[in-house]
């Protein structure tokens, strides 16, 4: 592959983690924001906050400028390039378990009760999807 088109392909990927974690961020708000409104109904997806993962193309990009920018870039690029894709990837990997966490126990110390979602048929990716309700699992009805 030429580094032109491994180039085009990196900005592609960039291109597409950019609204993928805009979508997280946008979902942990309105969770934030129903939970501190008093909804009656929130549903919840923690599995939705791996997508946090996509921001490593972010730095991917930015250890690929500096490594091609000039001799002191090159130096970073091979002393820190691993240890902070590294950091990186962790970080999102405990920002993606503790966002969750975090707003189901809000929710919960609000009064709300969890209960699974029953849309949710077959789960495949990490997470869980749940419902949290002021009233109790027996008002969620199957659509």
């Amino acid at each position: 592959m030429t580094q032109k088109t491994a180039k085009w392909i990196l900005m592609f990927f960039n291109l597409i983690s950019t609204p993928t974690v805009g979508y997280t961020v946008y979902v942990f708000y309105s969770n934030y924001t129903a939970i501190n409104a008093h909804k009656q109904t929130i549903p919840m997806d923690s599995g939705t906050y791996y997508l946090l993962l996509m921001s490593l193309f972010w730095l991917l990009a930015i250890i690929q400028y500096m490594g091609q920018k000039n001799e002191r870039g090159k130096r970073w690029v091979g002393k820190y390039a691993g240890a902070a894709l590294i950091f990186w990837f962790i970080g999102n990997l405990i920002l993606a378990n503790l966002l969750p966490y975090y707003l189901q126990n809000k929710a919960e110390n609000l009064g709300y009760i969890k209960c699974d979602d029953p849309r949710e048929i077959n789960r495949t990716a990490r997470g869980a999807s749940y419902i949290f309700t002021t009233t109790g699992c027996a008002d969620i009805r199957k659509p």
